[in-house]
């Protein structure tokens, strides 16, 4: 009796019905998903403006961890909201603003946030938006759950699709932004670097280039709304021979609207990239992960006065700061407030945090004397510009420890690597 050996190659007839479905696959993300992505961009970006003033100054506030605030009014309410600005995300209301309900449903989304995380938000219909003098009418906003400590007064972001309606320019030393119809009746000083921008004309990201010194360039998005320097993704092989360094981060240090980096983490040293046609940033450090997205962040802006817009793509960078050291300096470790407890969430590997015993997952008992026993004290101390810190941990088998790291330059760990 003839049988099959195990380790007989697969039939041809095998071979013809696997491509048939990675074909059928194929056909039906064509079919239906494309076209599905390009009706839900078409509907988030509906909207636009009622009321255009010529110039208005808008004050506005940081977050704990440095995004900008900016006050917004929905409708003829007198409560004024903060709201996260942000040119690299989309319009959101988070579940915090309790009132979103009476915003009509539009569609749903699908979402990646910087943690390459997916979601499908709801898309609700805005009807009147105040910010200043400037009204927004019939905006779109996805619905996001968000429960990150210390952000408990934060109701959602304003994004791209709003945004791409006005000039802006944004005074991040003396937290102020000017907003117009054109970006020719912004004050823009001659002496700025010019850095040319392009646009997703589906989802409305704009993008520019970064280049290593041997001219290969790098395409990221243009984020405001993302509080570090450079987030890169893994990939372009040719990008990253002008890493110079790299550092592992043990846990998980990215986090998402939708949840944590589902992958390996670093941070990588850039000692030169190119900025437009002259400006050399120097000692870039960037987070690198498989999953994250390629962002050029508010490190980096906030050393210039920054103006720009979606009309004539052009981004005016006029310096404020040395363009030297970006997100150089750490204390080797992250931390979060969830569920009533503080636990360590990341340590970066042959940091000082590393070599004292912190490491992810120990819960928090205390900061410098300073008893974390509930959320209101973590963003106490998130806050605090400390360059050392005590920690009580919880350790393995249950006892406490008494930990202390000190704040170091990132530069000093590449030299324990070596």
């Amino acid at each position: 009796m003839n049988q099959k050996q195990p380790n007989q190659k697969p039939s041809r007839k095998w071979v013809g019905r696997i491509f048939f479905i990675a074909l059928t696959f194929f056909l039906l993300a064509v079919v239906f998903v494309l076209p599905s992505m390009l009706i839900i961009y078409k509907v988030k970006g509906k909207g636009g403006l009622a009321v255009v003033p010529e110039r208005e100054v808008i004050p506005f506030t940081y977050t704990r961890s440095g995004h900008i605030l900016v006050p917004l009014q929905f409708d003829n309410d007198t409560i004024v909201y903060p709201f996260i600005l942000d040119s690299g995300g989309s319009n959101l209301l988070f579940d915090n603003f309790s009132d979103q309900k009476r915003f009509p449903f539009s569609f749903f989304s699908i979402s990646v946030d910087a943690g390459g995380n997916i979601s499908f938000p709801m898309i609700r219909k805005t009807n009147k938006i105040k910010m200043g003098t400037v009204v927004f009418s019939d905006l779109r906003f996805e619905t996001a759950p968000f429960d990150w400590a210390c952000y408990d007064h934060v109701y959602g972001i304003l994004g791209k699709e709003a945004m791409r309606h006005l000039a802006w320019q944004i005074d991040f030393e003396n937290q102020q932004i000017v907003v117009s119809g054109s970006i020719k009746k912004l004050t823009v000083s001659p002496k700025s670097e010019k850095v040319k921008l392009s646009e997703n004309r589906f989802s409305h990201h704009l993008y520019l280039r970064l280049l290593t010194p041997d001219s290969v360039s790098n395409t990221f998005i243009f984020d405001i709304g993302n509080n570090g320097a450079l987030s890169i993704k893994k990939g372009n092989k040719k990008f990253d021979n002008a890493i110079s360094d790299s550092v592992r981060i043990i846990g998980t240090s990215s986090q998402g609207l939708t949840g944590t980096s589902k992958s390996e983490e670093w941070i990588v040293n850039y000692p030169t990239l190119q900025l437009g046609s002259s400006l050399q940033l120097k000692n870039v450090w960037a987070d690198r992960s498989a999953s994250g997205l390629d962002l050029f962040g508010i490190e980096i802006l906030n050393r210039f006065l920054i103006s720009f817009d979606w009309v004539d793509k052009i981004l005016y960078l006029e310096p404020k700061k040395e363009l030297v050291g970006f997100c150089d300096s750490y204390l080797g470790f992250s931390m979060n407030y969830k569920n009533g407890q503080t636990k360590i969430t990341s340590v970066v590997e042959n940091s000082k945090a590393y070599f004292s015993g912190i490491r992810p997952d120990q819960k928090v008992i205390s900061v410098n004397g300073i008893k974390l026993e509930n959320e209101d004290d973590f963003c106490n101390f998130k806050i605090s510009e400390v360059d050392s810190v005590t920690f009580v941990v919880v350790g393995e088998e249950g006892c406490e420890l008494k930990l202390t790291c000190e704040r170091e330059l990132l530069d000093n760990l590449k030299k324990k690597t070596e």
